[in-house]
């Protein structure tokens, strides 16, 4: 049978992803999201596989968030935050998914995927945009855009708009397309 996930505007995710920063107290910049999945009792697992377009997954049986073993490199450190942050989504926001799931492996997981695409291909959407919400939680975003704004007021547009987007980067522990995606929709919301 066919699994179905319901629409959801990106202000209903921005209001998850809040009310669950509510819940995990988040009151610093940038959000502890390993602390966040301790204390919701999942373990963060390296996973080894040659499938270069596997990040990672959530397996509600095990409890587990795996994450694809390179990410766990320094250098990587945005890309695994990330990821641990799109899986929190899925447990947030998705569990009506996986109460139909009941493999265990990778290889079931991928088979449930292609049997349910175009559902799963919307909750992976939904995922990402929480994921930027929580990384980048607008109590604290809106005020330090103000700030870097003031600071970098004498440059031209394009370069304020540059230097804003990597600062907030690294403030936040994210990817620079990471920030700009955000900056990018908080910035519709001011036209």
């Amino acid at each position: 049978f066919m699994i179905k996930l319901s629409y959801k505007t990106v202000e209903v995710i921005e209001q998850e992803a809040n009310d669950f920063s509510s819940r995990c107290c988040i009151n610093s910049v940038p959000v502890d999201v390993e602390l966040i999945a301790e204390k919701l009792g999942l373990r963060i697992v390296p996973i080894m596989t040659s499938d270069k377009s596997f990040k990672g997954f959530f397996a509600p049986k095990t409890k587990e968030i795996g994450i694809r073993i390179t990410f766990f490199e320094e250098e990587k450190s945005n890309i695994y935050r990330f990821t641990i942050a799109h899986e929190l989504a899925h447990f947030v926001m998705h569990m009506s998914i996986y109460d139909n799931f009941h493999g265990a492996t990778l290889e079931e997981w991928t088979n449930f995927y292609i049997e349910n695409a175009d559902v799963i291909d919307r909750a992976e959407r939904q995922a990402d945009i929480f994921a930027g919400f929580l990384l980048l939680p607008s109590k604290f975003l809106n005020e330090d855009l103000d700030s870097f704004n003031r600071a970098f007021v004498n440059y031209n547009e394009d370069l304020r708009t540059d230097k804003i987007e990597h600062m907030i980067a690294r403030k936040y522990g994210v990817a620079p397309k990471t920030a700009q995606i955000r900056l990018q929709e908080l910035a519709k919301r001011w036209k």
